[in-house]
């Protein structure tokens, strides 16, 4: 299926990344789109330095747990995070503990404020035609696990089961030939994911399984 591009701000990140098994999602889309905002798109942020600070904040610090996007929101502010060569990611840390950060930290420093927004897929779009990301959580089914071609779809299908919560970054924006329009998203599941860690969304199926969204100032 063929789609008409409005807009793919994917062209200007670097190649999508995995988390592995760790519930790191967030921290890895946030960091996506921290480094979008700051306009050097191709120079990683550590994931491992947020998903830590996010983690420390709601008092959990365990390998195995997730952050919320309040508490992401608020370390990015506030403790702000490094280039991903200065505290780089652990696939499999030391279970249960995370890897430590050195403190103070010898390093730069990145701090940005967001705008939580209400998981409405009109703020959505109207974020990317002013050619900024959007952290976005959904609860995935199993069609989103699926996603494969190219470009790789996910639509609404009768019976989808939904299988767990899930962040990713929405980078891109085009439309079918019937006028059906989709939203592209960045994941953190590897190259092998969707098209290479890309997959189109309908406005369907996004409008019936996001949770909520944030920007960047």
């Amino acid at each position: 299926m063929l789609l008409d591009l409005e807009l793919d701000l994917s062209e200007d990140l670097m190649a999508a990344r995995d988390q592995g098994c760790r519930p790191t999602c967030l921290a890895f889309a946030a960091s996506d789109a921290h480094a979008h905002a700051r306009g050097y798109p191709k120079v990683a942020l550590s994931p491992e330095y947020a998903f830590f600070h996010a983690a420390q904040r709601m008092g959990v610090l365990s390998s195995g747990q997730g952050v919320t996007m309040t508490a992401m929101l608020g370390t990015l502010e506030m403790e702000g995070q490094p280039e991903e060569q200065h505290f780089p990611y652990a696939s499999h840390p030391p279970a249960p503990s995370l890897p430590l950060p050195p403190s103070p930290f010898p390093h730069p420093i990145y701090k940005r404020v967001a705008d939580p927004q209400s998981p409405k897929v009109d703020q959505v779009i109207d974020s990317l035609r002013a050619s900024q990301t959007v952290i976005v959580i959904l609860d995935i089914t199993q069609q989103f696990d699926r996603a494969t071609g190219n470009p790789a779809l996910v639509d609404v299908v009768p019976g989808d089961r939904i299988r767990g919560r899930h962040a990713v970054v929405a980078v891109g924006l085009a439309c079918n030939r019937q006028g059906v329009a989709y939203i592209k998203i960045r994941n953190s599941w590897g190259l092998g994911w969707g098209h290479e860690g890309y997959a189109w969304l309908s406005l369907s199926y996004l409008k019936q399984q996001i949770v909520t969204t944030a920007r960047f100032q």
